[in-house]
């Protein structure tokens, strides 16, 4: 049921030949089967849905994806993330350096729409995150998942770094 509303206000079905939008089909599919994401709103231009393994208010985030998802991939950053849990190695790694999870600060470069900051606030409570996105509408979206969320301690800062001090240029599309 819940794939089939989000797919009519993204305007997909799932008979469509081209690949991206049977990869969306797939993650509406695996988005209407995790027990631990819960569909919030669903709108004209976005959807939200909120993440927690009890989806309690502790360990709870809510996060504002895309639509019509063009040419977007926040859906696939979600499903990295939240469904398909690809940090959790990451999260392994932290413990086994910091096994008491006592980890002061985090730097999110390339933060997307702070699906990671968002995950890492869960893990590591304590934190501090700090974002950096360069690209605008991507930015926004951080924006408002950060606000979506409270998170005080989640700053974020539109721009990118660079290995080497001096002048560069910014492309997009690439």
């Amino acid at each position: 049921m819940l794939s089939s509303i989000l797919l009519s206000k993204a305007g997909l079905r799932p008979q469509m030949e081209s690949l991206r939008v049977m990869q969306r089909w797939e993650f509406f599919q695996r988005l209407s089967r995790e027990r631990s994401i819960q569909p919030l709103v669903i709108g004209e231009h976005e959807f939200r849905v909120g993440y927690g393994e009890s989806l309690s208010n502790d360990g709870k985030v809510e996060v504002a994806l895309r639509v019509p998802f063009c040419d977007s991939s926040d859906t696939e950053v979600f499903d990295q993330i939240f469904i398909k849990k690809e940090y959790m190695q990451v999260l392994k790694w932290f413990s086994s350096i910091y096994p008491e999870g006592k980890i002061g600060t985090i730097m999110d470069v390339g933060a997307n729409i702070g699906c990671t900051a968002l995950f890492l606030c869960i893990q590591f409570p304590t934190a501090s995150i700090f974002c950096l996105e360069p690209e605008e509408s991507n930015y926004t979206r951080l924006q408002l998942n950060v606000s979506l969320n409270r998170q005080k301690k989640i700053k974020h800062f539109r721009g990118g770094s660079v290995h080497s001090a001096g002048q560069t240029k910014a492309v997009e599309g690439f």
